[in-house]
């Protein structure tokens, strides 16, 4: 039930062993995600900031993050192109992008994500054809729309 804009200078960045950050489900007022939190902490594996109400872009520091295996923006007003540094985060299990205003093409940097189960990606903006590096994904159990339920189940 957190309210209000998120400060980019938050104590929060002090945490550099942080491991896993939830703060899904609050009201962050179209905040910005901080473009320092893939510099400051970079021990994060697990990211959930769905339902928070960010907006901007998503920050490029975030692509730093190697060792992710969680990356949960589902429902926020995210928007720009998904970049293919996207492919630097190997180790993801979870990719959940749901609901937001991402545009363009879905990068095809999805052969090197051997680990990732669930992508869901709908309810965007994107155009084009699934990559065909989609459909190398041998673990992947969940494509598509992940209901809110199921969401919360997770965290």
């Amino acid at each position: 039930m957190l309210q209000g804009e998120f400060d980019p200078n938050s104590t929060l960045f002090h945490l550099t062993q942080l491991q896993q950050l939830n703060l899904a489900f609050n009201d962050f007022s179209n905040s910005s995600i901080s473009s320092r939190i893939g510099d400051l902490l970079k021990s994060l594996n697990q990211i959930w900031l769905s339902d928070c109400y960010f907006g901007g872009l998503v920050p490029p520091s975030l692509w730093n993050l190697t060792q992710l295996t969680t990356l949960a923006f589902a429902r926020n007003r995210l928007h720009g192109e998904i970049p293919s540094l996207l492919s630097n985060l190997e180790y993801l299990t979870t990719l959940d992008l749901q609901e937001n205003n991402f545009t363009g093409h879905i990068p095809d940097v999805f052969a090197d994500f051997t680990k990732l189960e669930l992508l869901a990606l709908s309810y965007n903006n994107l155009g084009g054809q699934l990559p065909p590096s989609l459909f190398q994904l041998t673990q992947l159990s969940h494509l598509g729309q992940i209901p809110n339920n199921m969401d919360k189940c997770k965290h």
